[in-house]
């Protein structure tokens, strides 16, 4: 399980831009997104360095940090 921090997610499209971007890595993981922390808790036994660029790619800056 890791943590993500994404200080650009601002609303609902942000949320779905970010879950469509991890799950592409991974069909199976799951993504606990709180838009008011602007984190996202992901469980998956992908590399978070792949979900972290995934997101990136989707266009929004993270960080991540395992949980």
């Amino acid at each position: 399980m890791y943590e993500f921090d994404i200080p650009d997610m601002s609303c609902n499209h942000c949320i779905a831009a970010i879950t469509t971007a991890i799950r592409t890595v991974d069909p199976d993981a799951t993504a606990d997104i709180d838009l008011a922390k602007r984190t996202a808790i992901v469980t998956s036994k992908t590399d978070p360095q792949r979900i972290e660029a995934a997101i990136q790619h989707a266009g929004f800056a993270s960080s991540h940090r395992s949980v």
